[in-house]
C-alpha cells in the first residue's frame, strides 16, 4: 500500500480556486480516474454513506490519471481536487506510508514503512537534487534495504545499501538521508 497525506488545515487567501473531479464507482475493486489538473491531486474517497474509505492503493499513473484499489468490491465516490492549497503552496512535508518494495518520488519527504515481510526501498537519483532530504521511518517488523536507484553508480554513504532493521514500540529505527547531487548520506 502506499499512501500520501498533505497536512492542510482550513482555507488559505490568495490562491487560485481549486479543480474538482468526482468519480462514482459500484462495486468495483479498481477505479481508474481521469482528469485535467496537469498535477497531483489530492484524493478523498466515500462510501455511499458518506463515511470516508481507505483503500488498498492510490497510484498516480499520470499528471492526469490515477488508479483506486480496494481489496474487495466496494462502492462510493471518488473526490479529486487541486489547486487550494498544495503542499508546495504552504511548504507542508509529505507523509508516504509504504508496506511493499517502493521507488520514492521526488515529491515525497516522509516514508513510513510498515509491514510484516522484507522489502527494498529504493531512492531515486541524487542528480540534480542537492539538498533534498527524505526522513525514512521503520515501523514494521522485518528488514528493509534502503538502495540507490537500480542502474546508477550513486551510493548511500559510500555503498549501495544500506539495512534499516526493525525496532520496537516506540524505539522505532529512523534514517535520514540527503543528496549531495553525486549520492546520498546518512544523516
Amino acid at each position: 500500500m502506499v499512501c500520501t497525506s498533505r497536512g492542510i488545515v482550513g482555507p488559505i487567501v490568495g490562491f487560485i480556486s481549486p479543480s474538482v473531479a468526482t468519480e462514482l464507482f459500484t462495486s468495483q475493486t479498481s477505479i481508474l480516474v481521469t482528469h485535467n489538473f496537469g498535477n497531483f491531486p489530492v484524493v478523498q474517497i466515500m462510501d455511499t454513506n458518506n463515511a470516508v474509505l481507505i483503500p488498498l492503493s492510490i497510484t498516480h499513473n499520470s499528471v492526469n490519471s490515477f488508479t483506486v484499489t480496494f481489496s474487495s468490491a466496494t462502492s462510493g465516490t471518488i473526490i479529486a481536487t487541486y489547486g487550494n492549497p498544495s503542499t508546495a503552496d504552504v511548504g507542508l512535508p509529505t507523509i508516504t506510508l509504504v508496506e511493499n518494495t517502493y521507488t520514492i518520488l521526488s515529491t515525497d519527504d516522509t516514508i513510513v514503512i510498515s509491514g510484516n515481510v522484507s522489502f527494498t526501498i529504493y531512492l531515486p537519483t541524487a542528480v540534480d537534487v542537492g539538498g533534498k532530504i527524505y526522513d525514512i521511518k521503520h515501523t514494521g517488523s522485518e528488514i528493509i534495504t534502503l538502495s540507490r536507484k537500480l542502474n546508477t553508480s550513486q551510493l548511500i554513504d559510500g555503498s549501495p545499501t544500506t539495512i534499516i532493521n526493525p525496532g520496537t514500540v516506540g524505539a522505532y529505527p529512523n534514517r535520514r538521508v540527503q543528496s549531495d547531487n553525486v549520492g546520498w548520506i546518512i544523516l
